[in-house]
């Protein structure tokens, strides 16, 4: 990590300038053993209650208070705060003398670094609660539901199979978003074990040529998804979604619109869960690597691939990929529904998880803090 870098380049700095070489190593060894355990050890401490305040994600995430105590204390975690304080209270006694221009750069490295190392603690306590949700949906979900995990791949460069050097540049690059859909299978008769469930994972890719990643055609994406996996498995009748915090599905009018349209959707969304930042698409990124080789082997055997025809053409070439469909979209964006102001005036960017009803949406910051939306 670049902070944990930082710091022991200022360390080995204050060394270059009298710093007892005892006193540098135990530092820079401090400054190891705390890059290990933020990338490690950390994580697997957390719990959603623990009697330990900096393993307690209800303590972090909360705006409320915790019922239980917190009677015991991480020696390791309380590590992260000591280690600030004793590198400044190094160079203030022992380096009095020291200019100030770089005693003030030296500082200014130290703070930026420690917030950068608070920044990565924070985002390890959000990842980790977020993708609780995940696993349970996973552990509780039944053969008539589904678990969504969508998320934009990047932009596909048109290529031909034979092609100048001038004519790889200026090229506007193809949209394209994809889904993986979990299925649970049905148990057998007598099997109430639900450790051992099995999933079915469909995959669908939908081409955008023109229009731009808006919500609308994130919400017809959806829609054509649901009537896809309605027909595949008639039974389904409910689905979780999960994808990253993009602007266009973190976006009110696209929860106002899987709500307010719920009764014309093939599913009915009963949940919407944002991932953490750089986590939770392992799904999508694993199938659009397979993806992405499918459609370079079909260039390569003299094919070309410059507009959503084609790609989807190459996506489905040689019997295409097992349990992947293809779709191109073109929708028009002058039709969108129009939303009450109620809805608009709602500050969504603070909420990561909503859950759908009848009559309500159940809106969770965090998963813990609850709110309601009519």
């Amino acid at each position: 990590m670049e902070s944990i870098d930082t710091l022991k380049k200022v360390v080995s700095n204050l060394g270059t300038k009298g710093l007892q070489s005892s006193k540098v190593s135990d530092l820079i060894q401090s400054l190891d053993t705390l890059k290990l355990r933020l990338k490690n050890e950390f994580r697997s401490h957390l719990s959603t209650e623990s009697d330990c305040s900096q393993h307690c994600m209800h303590f972090a995430l909360s705006e409320k208070g915790c019922e239980h105590t917190h009677s015991n204390i991480c020696q390791s975690c309380d590590r992260m705060y000591q280690i600030k304080d004793e590198i400044q209270n190094v160079m203030t006694s022992n380096f009095s003398n020291i200019e100030i221009q770089e005693k003030k750069e030296l500082e200014h490295d130290i703070l930026v670094s420690t917030e950068k190392i608070w920044a990565w603690r924070d985002h390890s306590i959000r990842t980790v609660n977020q993708d609780s949700c995940k696993r349970d949906i996973l552990q509780n979900l039944q053969s008539h539901e589904v678990l969504i995990i969508a998320d934009w791949a990047m932009k596909y460069i048109p290529q031909t199979f034979r092609e100048t050097q001038s004519e790889w540049f200026g090229k506007q690059g193809i949209s394209w978003h994809m889904i993986c859909a979990l299925v649970c299978r049905p148990q057998a008769d007598g099997d109430e074990n639900d450790d051992d469930k099995n999933f079915d994972i469909y995959s669908m890719v939908h081409i955008v040529e023109e229009q731009k990643q808006g919500w609308h055609i994130v919400s017809q994406i959806f829609s054509s998804a649901f009537k896809i996996l309605k027909s595949i498995n008639p039974h389904l009748k409910h689905a979780y979604i999960r994808s990253d915090n993009a602007g266009c599905c973190h976006a009110l009018p696209l929860m106002g619109y899987l709500w307010k349209f719920r009764n014309e959707l093939s599913l009915d969304v009963k949940q919407y869960d944002f991932s953490e930042a750089q986590s939770g698409k392992d799904l999508c990124d694993s199938r659009t690597g397979t993806c992405r080789l499918h459609m370079l082997n079909y260039i390569n055997e003299g094919n070309d691939k410059t507009n959503g025809k084609q790609m989807k053409e190459a996506l489905e070439s040689h019997g295409g990929i097992k349990n992947t469909y293809i779709s191109v979209v073109n929708v028009s964006c002058e039709t969108q529904p129009l939303l009450c102001g109620m809805i608009k005036n709602f500050q969504i960017t603070q909420f990561n998880n909503f859950k759908f009803d009848d009559e309500v949406i159940y809106i969770k910051n965090n998963v813990f803090v609850t709110c309601y939306w009519y």
